[in-house]
């Protein structure tokens, strides 16, 4: 992940934690169907699991197509329950 990717992800990240939620709607939506949030930081996509007051960071991927397959969000939900089961 590029530096300048890596900054603006960790700042919204901060802006997450202090404000328990982002003001940039369009960086960061919940996945439909599924208990993933995903935060976009250039081509990357950060899946993230949010259960009380602990975020997980799942995955990070790129982005290629315009939807990711659904294999992804499920496997990033096991780790998040793992995580905060």
């Amino acid at each position: 992940m590029p530096d300048e990717d890596q900054a603006a992800a960790l700042a919204w990240l901060e802006e997450l934690a202090e404000r328990g939620r982002l003001l940039n709607a369009s960086r960061f939506k919940k996945v439909s169907g599924h208990d993933i949030w995903e935060l976009r930081a250039g081509d990357y996509r950060l899946l993230l699991y949010w259960k009380r007051d602990t975020i997980v960071i799942c995955d990070i991927v790129v982005k290629r197509r315009q939807r990711l397959k659904t294999d992804v969000f499920r496997r990033a939900e096991r780790i998040g329950e793992g995580d905060l089961g």
